[in-house]
């Protein structure tokens, strides 16, 4: 990736003497350069006729409307958080494919930035069915399904990063970056959300975020713990009963403000029954009587035929993303 960098010479330095930027093709003057795929300001004004998009530090409070293409951060570039940048934008590019995050194998499902972890051999397959399906309205998207696997625990998480196209794309895979990091380490509780709730606001432009939900499986103990930041409800589907909603119960996050106190909503895992997580692109009334005409028989399949042939349902009129993870319990 040709980078142009109009920045101090201390912030030249950094950038040399850090064994993965450094890898970067950097330019730190334009003269002579033909084209280049991202420019860093820290110094100067912004060229009129740039190409690519433009990553402003500095310069005081955010807010103002930069233009187009234009993302800026008050505070001074730092070299952490431009590394975990820099990896987001060649990701979402298709340049590279992070082949393990934190330790952690990935594989690649439904395409679109969607992707799980491969399956445990500790996790109770013949239990549990997952399907996670993402829907992009442009060819960059800004929704992420994850499937974290860690000892006797299944995190499920579906996140939305604030519009669509590859500026949100960005901001989802940065989010998505810092939870692979954190869980494995941290494990799933307040003191992780809190943590990825900083780290992320630390990687995105002021006032932009991400809303995520969550639904921590407990293998050992048969429940699950919810936890819904600024998504639609993640609905609990039972033949023969109501639907059951949780509704959000706290800020985006990105925006420093997840609770210190956070508690979670727990269900106890029930047999036949499935887990319904989608962002707002999608009518999840419809999805939700989608899965109930499904049937018993069907959800409660050994193969869990039912999750993978429900596709994405699109909110009427809607210009969003659009993506949903079905989670079904069988018969046991």
């Amino acid at each position: 990736m040709r980078i142009l960098a109009q920045v101090s010479a201390p912030t030249r330095a950094a950038l040399r003497s850090d064994p993965w930027l450094n890898g970067f093709d950097w330019h730190f003057r334009e003269d002579g350069l033909a084209s280049y795929d991202l420019l860093i300001v820290e110094e100067g004004d912004i060229p009129a006729h740039r190409q690519g998009p433009v990553w402003m530090f500095g310069g005081g409070l955010s807010g103002f409307d930069c233009g187009e293409g234009v993302e800026h951060f008050p505070a001074p570039v730092d070299m952490a958080m431009l590394s975990d940048r820099l990896l987001a934008l060649m990701w979402t590019r298709g340049q590279l494919l992070p082949a393990c995050l934190a330790r952690l194998p990935l594989m690649l499902e439904n395409g679109a930035l969607s992707m799980a972890t491969r399956p445990s051999a500790a996790m109770p397959r013949e239990n549990g069915h997952f399907h996670l399906r993402v829907a992009p309205l442009q060819t960059h998207g800004g929704d992420m399904a994850l499937r974290v696997d860690l000892p006797d625990q299944t995190v499920l998480a579906l996140c939305d990063a604030i519009g669509h196209g590859e500026e949100a794309g960005l901001d989802c895979v940065l989010f998505a970056l810092q939870l692979a990091e954190m869980l494995p380490c941290m494990g799933f509780g307040p003191h992780f959300l809190r943590a990825l709730d900083r780290a992320v606001g630390r990687c995105l432009e002021r006032g932009r975020f991400v809303a995520a939900g969550f639904l921590c499986v407990d293998w050992r103990s048969g429940r699950v713990r919810i936890f819904n930041a600024g998504m639609p409800d993640t609905l609990m589907v039972l033949p023969g009963r109501p639907v059951e909603r949780f509704a959000s119960e706290a800020p985006p996050f990105g925006l420093g403000m997840i609770p210190e106190s956070v508690s979670f909503r727990s269900s106890a895992l029930q047999p036949c029954s499935h887990w319904v997580m989608s962002s707002d692109g999608v009518d999840d009334a419809a999805l939700g009587q989608e899965v109930l005409r499904a049937g018993e028989d069907c959800l409660c399949g050994v193969a869990g035929a039912a999750g993978s042939a429900i596709p994405v349902i699109r909110t009427p009129l809607a210009e969003d993303d659009a993506s949903h993870i079905l989670f079904a319990i069988s018969r046991r």
